[in-house]
């Protein structure tokens, strides 16, 4: 950044000041999506963690996505796992607990398994669902319908994804949250007209299901294809569900979610043997798809005078606005805090003002870059 715009950041970090005293405080309070971002965010200072360009819903809502892995062992033979949460916005247990196993991921307490498997994990599919509380999306579209007629945007993100990393095997998350016709956790796998397929699929799923007592069932011929796991079986991927029901408690399910997928991937074959369970995954190619991965904040460098002027912006946020808050998490450290209220109050700006404001822009352009995109 030119020594000319630091007076152009200071002014505008005033300006920030002066304008929040004539917004209401509802505009500061966090919503459900900005907490699953917040909660996102605490991993990025990990090396085993990065981030993909976020999707974005029918109404703007980011569809964050994450890379975990050692990255400084070799990409390409690695057995790659896709955990998808949320796409029923009703459904909350499945994407915190693929928070969670971010978390654990990222601590890089498991380093063999990083250095074996690279998960990529989309926590929230359906982030204007979630925010309502409601099933479907804001198209009034059920995503986990839509797989295959993609109308929606959030399904054509998550195919692009998959068509890019083609993963070996992809896990997706849900629960019951009304009565249901089993009355237990279950995870059903897709029909699979080979059978070499359909067993090798069966043995690597039961040993894990078995460990934590769920039940494995099989959809029948003819069943609907255009669920998640059903569509991407029939294209050739190792897909299945994970359901728990309306009975068990939230600790429960996140417990099961958690234990499956990572006990999932420690028992995951070679990458040969899953070639035959997944031979779409065999078309991968490491080159176009880490083209898309974002460096993690701490190695992206900068210079120590521009980094002072970043971090002053943001405590000179976090000290107008802090005691305006009113619904943010009160696990999120100060600078995330910040970032969200900044967030906040940029999106008032920018939305209900016709000039868009020049300052304000050049203001934010730094926090976009710290954040990866996902909360602006």
């Amino acid at each position: 950044m030119s020594p000319r715009l630091y007076p152009l950041v200071l002014f505008c970090s005033v300006f920030l000041i002066v304008a929040s005293s004539c917004l209401p405080n509802s505009v500061f309070s966090a919503t459900l999506c900005d907490k699953v971002l917040s909660s996102c965010s605490a991993f990025h200072g990990s090396p085993y963690v990065r981030s993909i360009p976020p999707g974005r819903s029918f109404e703007g809502r980011a569809l964050p996505v994450y890379v975990v892995t050692d990255f400084k062992t070799n990409l390409a033979s690695k057995v790659r796992i896709f955990v998808l949460a949320g796409q029923h916005g009703n459904e909350p247990n499945p994407v915190w607990s693929a928070v969670r196993v971010m978390g654990k991921l990222a601590t890089g307490t498991d380093r063999r398994l990083l250095q074996r498997c690279l998960f990529l994990i989309v926590p929230l599919a359906n982030p204007d669902g979630f925010e309502r509380r409601q099933r479907r999306n804001a198209q009034e579209l059920d995503v986990n319908r839509d797989w295959g007629s993609f109308k929606a945007p959030e399904a054509r993100f998550i195919d692009q994804l998959i068509r890019m990393w083609r993963p070996h095997i992809l896990v997706d998350l849900h629960e019951w949250t009304t009565a249901d016709s089993t009355n237990r956790n279950e995870i059903e796998l897709p029909w699979v007209p080979s059978p070499d397929r359909s067993r090798l699929i069966r043995s690597l799923v039961r040993s894990c299901a078995s460990k934590l007592g769920i039940p494995v069932a099989q959809s029948r011929e003819g069943s609907n294809l255009m669920l998640f796991h059903r569509y991407y079986s029939a294209r050739g991927y190792t897909a299945l569900l994970v359901e728990t029901c309306s009975l068990a408690g939230s600790a429960q399910k996140r417990h099961l979610y958690e234990g499956f997928v990572l006990s999932l991937a420690r028992s995951a074959p070679s990458v040969q043997y899953l070639a035959v369970a997944s031979p779409s995954a065999s078309e991968f190619r490491l080159s176009s798809a880490c083209s898309f991965l974002l460096s993690s904040p701490a190695a992206v460098g900068k210079g120590a005078v521009e980094e002072l002027f970043i971090l002053v912006g943001i405590a000179l946020g976090f000290v107008a606005y802090a005691t305006r808050l009113s619904h943010v998490d009160a696990c999120l450290v100060p600078e995330q805090n910040a970032l969200l209220v900044l967030r906040k109050l940029r999106h008032c700006l920018l939305d209900e003002s016709a000039s868009r404001p020049i300052l304000i822009s050049l203001f934010t352009l730094r926090l976009d870059k710290r954040s990866h995109g996902c909360f602006f």
